[in-house]
């Protein structure tokens, strides 16, 4: 019988996976401290792997590093944050379609919520937007089809200008 080679994992990995795990458990809070001498007793190892294994999860996002204090759990992400990242991510990857492959068509491009209720699409050869107004400030438009300016104006043009930049400078 043939042997199968196996790969030993570092050590560094092993407490970097362990730490994760504790985390995700629960065993770390947000704000709790994350002891490098603590875990080196723990595990029964030298503080040196420990200080590497953290140092990979601070620069994954999964520990804070404070100078002359050390790590901690950082608090999870609020939902304006996530708002933020999602918003970043659209600009730098639309940005890298156009330097790859140059101006887009809108025709490619799918319908758009916002997370403020705010919608765009793709229409003939432009766009068509829109939104619905507050619960409180709804009318009954049956049949009404003339575009409500002053919504257009306070709360739809500024949600998709944060949403895409570039329609600020079509203003």
């Amino acid at each position: 019988m043939k042997a199968t080679p196996v790969q030993a994992r570092s050590l560094v990995l092993q407490v970097r996976d362990e730490v994760a795990r504790l985390i995700d458990a629960g065993h770390y809070r947000p704000g709790d401290p994350v002891g490098i001498s603590e875990l080196a007793r723990r595990f029964a190892i030298s503080a040196t792997p420990v200080r590497e294994a953290l140092a990979r999860l601070a620069a994954e996002g999964r520990l804070h590093f404070h100078d002359n204090v050390g790590y901690s759990v950082p608090e999870p992400p609020t939902a304006q944050e996530y708002l933020d990242w999602a918003t970043a991510r659209i600009a730098v990857e639309s940005t890298a379609l156009q330097a790859a492959f140059g101006p887009l068509d809108g025709r490619a491009m799918p319908l758009l919520f916002d997370t403020s209720g705010a919608w765009l699409r793709p229409e003939g050869e432009g766009f068509i937007c829109g939104i619905a107004p507050p619960a409180d400030a709804d009318p009954d438009a049956t049949g009404d089809f003339e575009p409500a300016h002053e919504l257009l104006e306070s709360v739809l043009w500024p949600a998709l200008a944060h949403r895409i930049p570039a329609l600020a400078e079509l203003r």
